[in-house]
């Protein structure tokens, strides 16, 4: 989040506000080991509060003239303002996990509001993702040895179906709820890891 030009340390977009307020980054921010952070984005930069810059210079101009407008400088007290460029003919767009047009500037925007929220996202350690995928590999195998546990042709595929909805039902429920916490626990191997299992011991 720092960039050294000429041996002096300058911050990124995102975190300049801090370093004009704070002086440094004061909090403890979870780094990826190449030194990235994975960012909570909203839907939208929509979600947050968009002001054309005219109808803030208008307001200015109109709270210099004595007039009542629609922007006053008191809105602007404890906010954070970015100015950039807000339309798909300018280019400034990129492509984010929400939404394939997000505007440039919301990165940045995204970065301070992560920030003053505590909503990075935090990755599991791998081994903890190892221990998730192997969990559920034996669980897509063990529905079956579960099921034939029951004697009848039928009480055996009841069985099987409802430990199968089961131990599915919680490979996709445990990663979701944690991810409303900023946990980002993998999701599309696990399931891989389950699904195959079940199937060859069906077989």
């Amino acid at each position: 989040f720092e960039f050294q030009i000429d041996e002096k340390l300058y911050p990124s977009l995102g975190f300049a506000p801090i370093y004009l307020t704070e002086g440094k980054i004061t909090k403890d921010l979870p780094f990826l080991e190449n030194g990235t952070l994975l960012l909570r984005y909203q839907n939208s930069v929509d979600n947050y509060t968009i002001w054309p810059a005219h109808e803030i210079l208008e307001g200015y101009r109109d709270w210099k003239n004595g007039v009542e407008g629609y922007f006053t400088p008191d809105m602007c007290e404890g906010a954070y303002f970015y100015l950039g460029v807000y339309a798909s003919g300018l280019f400034d767009i990129c492509s984010t996990p929400v939404n394939q047009v997000y505007a440039g500037v919301g990165v940045h925007i995204t970065t301070l509001d992560n920030y003053l929220h505590n909503s990075f996202i935090h990755k599991v350690p791998v081994f903890l993702n190892m221990l998730w995928i192997l969990f559920l590999c034996f669980a897509g195998s063990l529905c079956i040895s579960f099921g034939e546990t029951r004697h009848g042709q039928k009480r055996i595929i009841v069985s099987i179906v409802i430990w199968f909805a089961a131990a599915f039902c919680l490979g996709l429920w445990l990663p979701y709820y944690i991810f409303r916490f900023g946990i980002w626990l993998l999701f599309v191997a696990p399931l891989f890891g389950f699904g195959i299992p079940f199937v060859i011991s069906l077989i």
